[in-house]
């Protein structure tokens, strides 16, 4: 029957429209991202991925354990989030600065925390971690520079700015200083940790890669 006919080169044409239409890939990767920044992965070439980060996260590794030890539960740890430093600096936002403001935010905080770490080690002098972890801080300044579209708007600490730093932050008070210095590293480890999440969110949604460029010196 020529209807029956009609119908059928009807559903051949539809099954050939459909197994013949390109499958279009599926969107693996949510833009707004989970918060805590780790799905997917990324390149090496990354700044987000590059070994500094840890290096300078490891003298944070063990500092719950270290500071328990030393007061012996008579100063619990989670005091030190009400332990507040105004010299602080805060770390970027990831969700309201440019890839440029954030670098050159977390270049001003590093090079705050290069200095009070200083007082670290002063109160800590046999832990040869903090040393380590300043060390790598300046490393660290070297290359988000080196990344940056304008790193002359950068403003280095003079000499006497960091001095002010750390005269601020001293005391008298043995207890003081050492609740101070472990502020510091408290406060460190969260600086850093938020600051490389910020940027591996904008590397991620953006595309913006920006390459790790090694031949940098170390900073004193």
């Amino acid at each position: 029957m020529p209807s029956t006919l009609k119908l059928c080169l009807l559903l051949a044409a539809l099954l050939q429209g459909v197994l013949g239409a390109p499958t279009e890939a599926p969107l693996t990767e949510n833009l707004a991202g989970d918060p805590s920044g780790e799905e997917g992965e990324l390149t090496p070439d990354l700044l987000s991925a590059s070994g500094i980060w840890d290096r300078i996260l490891s003298v944070t590794e063990d500092h719950q354990k270290e500071f328990e030890a030393e007061f012996q539960n008579q100063v619990k740890y989670h005091m030190l989030e009400d332990f507040n430093i105004s010299s602080l600096p805060e770390s970027c936002s990831y969700s309201n600065l440019s890839k440029e403001a954030c670098l050159q935010k977390m270049v001003q905080g590093l090079l705050v925390y290069k200095a009070l770490l200083k007082h670290v080690e002063k109160e800590y002098p046999s832990n040869s971690k903090i040393l380590d972890a300043r060390l790598n801080c300046g490393r660290l300044i070297t290359v988000i520079r080196e990344n940056m579209k304008h790193p002359e708007r950068l403003t280095e600490l003079t000499s006497s700015q960091e001095e002010q730093l750390l005269k601020e932050i001293n005391s008298p008070y043995t207890f003081q200083r050492r609740m101070t210095a472990h502020s510091i590293l408290f406060q460190f480890r969260d600086f850093l940790l938020k600051g490389k999440r910020a940027i591996k969110k904008r590397e991620k949604a953006r595309g913006n890669v920006v390459p790790i460029r090694l031949n940098y010196q170390a900073q004193n």
